[in-house]
């Protein structure tokens, strides 16, 4: 059966579509305008309100679930609320997750408070029994245990307005506590520019119709207008001719556009100018609903009903003319069409991830456009899957080098330094923990490992049961020693700050640098490349001897002479067993910031090994 061409359809159906369309133009354009401005007034209507409210839902919602995963922590009992460094370290990361915080307060029973300031490393601890706000918290009867937040209240301390958010918990032994954290004025202000940035109307926030908590206008700043009398500014602070001082005169109108019926609006004559405002009620924050919307002027739209009725007479215009070329407009489509199809049909290895293939057409020339593509995606797809397989089993930069030459690496020499890492206590661990949590575990412990040693251009060539082997210079001169030493660095820092599966996992490294002999062994047609020498098997050992001198990280002298800059101290000289030469061993000096230090450290010499 002959399929119809694209051309001959493009060169009646154009012409037919575009007659159609001047017609329907003309004939409905002057109806349309006025839907087309009520659905216009809806649309900033309704997005307008969903915009804002989202805005403020993303900044104050994770203060509320911030608030109430410290409480259940505490009223589990999981962290004690004593002043401990593990407190301390959970309310300072408290600050991290939700920057838009000034900072975060625990108060306990007897009115004892320690602030945890976001511009402060310390912690400030006070006795806040005069606070009429704070003793009037603890002695209230609660009726839930959930976030609330109060009215704006001026601190001195911050010189800043803040609406505070507050949780009072039952400690495991049924004393009572209060965490407390807030937002300034100034923060929520720059809350709704951000979301002001590319809409014309101005937003505004307001909590019992009169208390200005929040408004767009760039020269707009709170702490021009607030004290300890005035903790937030009202709609008197702004000045006489400012539209939002008229938004609840008498003489207001309702919206004439207005169809939401969840969203309230009235407009307002002021100064030969009319002023339409949007707003609803926003529950959550404070003792009552705010009232949160959108105003604009109607000279920022009275253009809109012209420029429809121009662009009316022009598309006219262009579409007249448009039926003109339509039938040479036709034919030249469809000859591009099969052009790109013989194109489409030539590419060979074009990385692509995998989609859906295309269906048969009812046009002749789109059925060959979805063969040749549907035959290209088979090519690429296979491609691809043979790369990312290779690529999960062998380091990326070798499995590029093998795809480069075909599959064959020549052995070769090179310096280069080795890193061996092994976890503390494995045996131990895994008696105790379910062979799925343990087989978890070690790919999370593993990812880690791998993402900062690859970080540093280390090549891991190895996965030993719990243990991993790591080569750096293989394939870059760059500075291997300093390199895999920070690397080693790195992952005792992030090992002490991490938990894998609610369980802490320690390592011991040994590092060593000199030649090795990298290359492929293995059978004939199963190999694995990995690295050979006498410096391996020190890196090996010198992992092993952590365990003795009460290290975690131990190099070799050689690796310390190429990495200078790291500071060390010499644990003593050893005995390589099977060997005639001593070999000096130091360990680096570091502290959980990754700075030098030597606090801890005891010089010490080492035996035979």
């Amino acid at each position: 059966m002959k399929k119809i061409t694209l051309t001959g359809l493009l060169t009646y159906g154009f012409s037919l579509i575009l007659l159609i369309a001047v017609i329907s133009i003309l004939s409905l354009g002057l109806f349309s305008t006025e839907k087309n401005t009520e659905k216009l007034f809806n649309q900033i209507a309704e997005i307008g309100i969903t915009s804002i409210e989202d805005q403020l839902n993303s900044h104050l919602r994770p203060i509320n679930n911030q608030l109430e995963y410290l409480a259940s922590l505490i009223e589990s009992g999981y962290i004690a609320t004593n002043d401990s460094p593990q407190f301390n370290k959970l309310l300072q990361g408290t600050l991290a997750a939700t920057p838009q915080v000034v900072g975060i307060a625990y108060v306990d029973e007897q009115y004892f408070a320690r602030y945890y300031a976001r511009d402060k490393t310390d912690v400030f601890k006070d006795y806040w029994r005069d606070n009429p706000l704070i003793t009037h918290l603890l002695s209230a009867q609660e009726t839930t245990t959930q976030v609330k937040w109060l009215d704006p209240v001026y601190i001195e301390g911050l010189h800043a307005s803040i609406i505070q958010a507050y949780r009072k918990i039952t400690l495991p032994n049924g004393k009572t506590g209060l965490l407390l954290t807030g937002v300034t004025l100034e923060k929520l202000s720059d809350i709704v520019k951000e979301s002001a940035k590319d809409m014309r109307p101005v937003i505004f926030l307001l909590n019992s119709q009169q208390q200005l908590l929040a408004l767009s206008s760039p020269d707009y700043h709170p702490g021009r207008f607030v004290n300890i009398e005035h903790p937030a500014p009202t709609l008197a602070n702004l000045n006489d001719n400012h539209p939002l001082k008229a938004i609840w005169d008498a003489n207001q109108k309702p919206s004439k556009w207005l169809k939401n019926p969840s969203i309230k609006g009235h407009s307002i004559s002021l100064d030969d100018n009319k002023w339409e405002f949007i707003y609803t009620d926003y529950a959550g924050f404070g003792h009552s609903s705010w009232t949160v919307g959108i105003y604009f002027s109607y000279d920022q739209y009275a253009d809109i009903e012209q420029t429809f009725i121009h662009l009316l007479i022009a598309s006219c215009c262009i579409l007249l003319v448009m039926m003109v070329l339509a039938v040479g407009g036709a034919r030249f489509i469809g000859n591009r069409i099969r052009h790109i199809t013989t194109m489409f049909a030539k590419v060979g290895q074009v990385p692509l991830t995998k989609v859906p293939r295309l269906s048969k057409q009812p046009l002749q020339e789109l059925d060959l456009l979805a063969n040749a593509f549907n035959n290209m995606l088979d090519a690429l797809q296979s491609h691809e899957n043979l790369r990312r397989l290779f690529g999960q089993y062998v380091p990326h930069n070798i499995a590029k080098q093998l795809i480069q030459s075909n599959g064959t690496l020549d052995p070769k020499i090179q310096k280069a330094t080795i890193v061996f890492i092994d976890i503390e206590g494995f045996t131990a661990l895994a008696e105790q923990i379910s062979p799925q949590q343990l087989i978890t575990m070690l790919n999370e412990y593993f990812s880690l490992i791998t993402r900062i040693l690859e970080k540093h251009d280390g090549v891991i060539t190895q996965f030993q049961g719990d243990a991993v082997l790591a080569v750096f210079n293989i394939n870059s001169p760059a500075e291997h020693a300093n390199q895999a030493l920070t690397a080693a660095i790195e992952i005792q820092q992030a090992l002490s700050t991490t938990l894998f599966c609610n369980h802490p996992m320690r390592c011991r490294i040994g590092i060593n640098s000199g030649e090795v002999i990298a290359g492929s062994v293995g059978a004939k047609d199963r190999l694995n490349y990995t690295v050979h020498g006498d410096d391996v098997n020190l890196a090996a050992r010198l992992e092993g001897l952590n365990k003795e001198y009460n290290t975690r990280i131990l190099i070799s002298e050689a690796t310390h002479h190429l990495a200078p800059d790291i500071t060390c101290r010499e644990i003593g000289k050893i005995h390589i067993r099977g060997k005639q030469r001593v070999v000096s061993v130091f360990a680096p000096n570091y502290d959980r910031n990754g700075n030098a230090s030597k606090q801890g450290y005891v010089h010490q010499t080492a035996d035979e090994y």
